[in-house]
C-alpha cells in the first residue's frame, strides 16, 4: 500500500456525529481506494474510515449524479456503522462492511461497464452486505429458533436480516441516499 499520511484531522472530535466538513476528500483518499492492497483496519479515525464511503461514491460521480446530500450520507454512514457495530462482532463489523464496498468499488470499476444506478446499488448493497451480522449462522438461528429465524422462517435468515437492516436505513427520511 502507498505510503499515505493518515494524521487526525486537528479539529476532529470523536464526541460528534459525523457531519459533511469530515466528508472533505483529500488526495490521500483517492490514493487509498485505488489499490487493491487498502487495508481499512489501518485507520483509526473513524471518521476517516466513514469518508471512504463517501470518497467511493464520489470517485464515480454518484454523488453528483444522485444529487446526495451530504448530511443525509452522513446520517446513512453512521447508521450503518452502528448496525455493525451494535453486536460487538469480531469479523462482520463496520471494517468488514467497508472492506467489501472497497473490493466491489474496485473490481467493478476495473472490470464492469456497469450503468451509475447499478454501480449505486452494488456499492449501497455491498456496504449492507453483513449489517446487523449476530455473530452466529444460519443453522444456529434456526436451531435455537430465534426470532429472527422466525422472522425469516429459517430460509437465508441473516441475508434476510442484513438486507432489511439496510432498506429500514434507506427508509428513514435523514438517512435515504436515494432520495
Amino acid at each position: 500500500m502507498p505510503d499515505v499520511n493518515l494524521e487526525k484531522n486537528p479539529s476532529f472530535d470523536p464526541t460528534k456525529a459525523l457531519s459533511p466538513e469530515y466528508l472533505i476528500s483529500q488526495e490521500s483518499d483517492k490514493v487509498m481506494i485505488q489499490d487493491w492492497c487498502f487495508d481499512i483496519t489501518k485507520i483509526e479515525n473513524p471518521h476517516q474510515k466513514s469518508r471512504m464511503v463517501w470518497a467511493i461514491l464520489q470517485d464515480i460521480n454518484l454523488v453528483s449524479e444522485y444529487k446526495i446530500d451530504l448530511s443525509i450520507l452522513c446520517n446513512f454512514i453512521e447508521k450503518m456503522r452502528y448496525e455493525y457495530s451494535k453486536n460487538n462482532n469480531p469479523f462482520h463489523n463496520y471494517d468488514h462492511g467497508l472492506s467489501v464496498l472497497h473490493a466491489t468499488y474496485y473490481l467493478m470499476t476495473r472490470t464492469s461497464n456497469f450503468d451509475k444506478l447499478t454501480n449505486l446499488a452494488l456499492l449501497v448493497s455491498a456496504f449492507g452486505h453483513d449489517a446487523a451480522h449476530t455473530g452466529r449462522t444460519n443453522q444456529f438461528e434456526a436451531n435455537m429458533q430465534t426470532e429472527l429465524a422466525l422472522t425469516y422462517n429459517d430460509r437465508s435468515i441473516l441475508e434476510s436480516h442484513h438486507a432489511s437492516t439496510s432498506f429500514k436505513i434507506l427508509r428513514q427520511k435523514d438517512s435515504n441516499i436515494l432520495g
